[in-house]
């Protein structure tokens, strides 16, 4: 049984659902950080991404996809650090992410937060 304040509430609220249609899509949100590599990694290619608080999270894109991008879904770090070691070498690069909130399937469907760097390889 219903109680009776939310019975009297019930159709007001139904009313307007039924008015109220998003038009939403289905693309994926890549909240996080994304790390654009500048082109396929040679085997043997390590990515090493260091973030503020000391927190270090290892990549070999050997085992890992790296390419076209590298995606960290739960990392919002203010300053990261990406190292990019390979057998032609290793370059590192200092960033501070951009994070903006994203909603790719239209506004009211859903959003995240995230940010694009980009880095060469050796």
């Amino acid at each position: 049984m219903i109680p009776a304040r939310v019975g009297a509430v019930l159709p007001i609220l139904l009313a307007g659902l039924a008015a109220c249609t998003l038009d939403c899509t289905l693309l994926p949100c890549f909240g996080g950080l994304l790390i654009n590599l500048d082109g396929e990694p040679e085997a043997g290619t390590v990515v090493e991404v260091r973030l503020a608080g000391a927190t270090t999270v290892v990549v070999d894109c050997d085992e890992s996809l790296c390419w076209p991008f590298l995606h960290l879904g739960e990392v919002t770090a203010d300053r990261v650090t990406v190292v990019v070691t390979s057998p032609a070498g290793q370059v590192s690069a200092d960033f501070q992410p951009n994070y903006e909130r994203m909603e790719p399937n239209g506004s009211g469907c859903g959003s995240c937060v995230g940010a694009e760097i980009s880095v060469q390889r050796p």
